[in-house]
């Protein structure tokens, strides 16, 4: 169903994109009785350098439970609960970044905690974060790629205190064309080189929108399911998200 906006579109590029996304396999995946969290923090740059921004990049596989995400900067050998020597924000997809300045302590630690609407809190691990007056860029663009996909998936909990119920939806795909940008369910999800992708969130039973949407140089796929989840633990369903969804593409923009 294509929702063409103003301006055109190379005809042969969107043949071919639309040709690479009607190959591509993405399935949805709902699991009742997986409600197994996850959450990390990583320094994208480690070490990083002072009077330089440092980003930060988290992953959950339960967002639906945050009201906000934080990092905690403390200087090595400091207990996580003390007062922090910074806290960094973080946005809706986990992000942020922080500025050490030429008198910051050559080593700290780090940790994310994630707030629910409540005031509980989840932390991770502490991290080691080393301060340099300089550091080397990635030397190219495939280095820089891989250290997008450092931390995605795994997992560093320490302290559990958020009230988190529900089922597992997992959603994997593959033969994506390459340089895509993915979404799953407004949440960045990166693209392997082997042109896969995987995103898991748990959500509670009832009825859950769940979108897809893969964004090209031609335009943007976006696939949208509302399914009701099962309630019965240890219920589970498989099917390609093709068959739930109604897929609609949107062409670029003249820019």
């Amino acid at each position: 169903m294509p929702l063409d906006s103003a301006g055109t579109t190379d005809p042969d590029l969107q043949r071919c994109t639309d040709l690479g996304l009607a190959q591509a396999d993405i399935q949805l995946r709902y699991d009742a009785g997986s409600s197994s969290r996850r959450l990390n923090i990583v320094a994208v740059t480690n070490p990083a350098q002072r009077n330089r921004p440092l980003i930060f990049r988290g992953y959950s596989n339960y967002r639906q439970w945050f009201g906000k995400a934080e990092v905690r900067l403390f200087v090595a050998g400091v207990a996580s609960t003390a007062t922090p020597l910074a806290i960094v924000p973080l946005d809706s997809q986990l992000r942020g970044s922080w500025q050490a300045d030429a008198e910051s302590p050559s080593q700290l630690n780090y940790l994310l905690r994630v707030y629910d609407a409540e005031g509980h809190f989840d932390e991770t691990a502490l991290k080691p974060l080393r301060l340099d007056n300089r550091v080397e860029p990635p030397a190219t663009a495939a280095q820089a790629e891989r250290e997008e996909l450092i931390g995605y998936g795994e997992n560093s909990l320490r302290l559990r205190n958020i009230p988190v119920f529900g089922g597992m939806v997992t959603v994997n795909g593959e033969h994506i064309p390459a340089g895509s940008q993915i979404k799953v369910m407004g949440l960045s999800v990166p693209l392997a080189a082997n042109g896969r992708f995987a995103a898991e969130q748990i959500l509670p039973a009832g009825e859950q929108l769940v979108t897809v949407q893969v964004d090209t140089t031609a335009g943007t796929w976006i696939s949208v399911a509302i399914w009701r989840f099962p309630s019965t633990i240890g219920s589970m369903s498989v099917l390609p998200i093709w068959w739930l969804v109604v897929t609609a593409r949107v062409a670029p923009r003249p820019w």
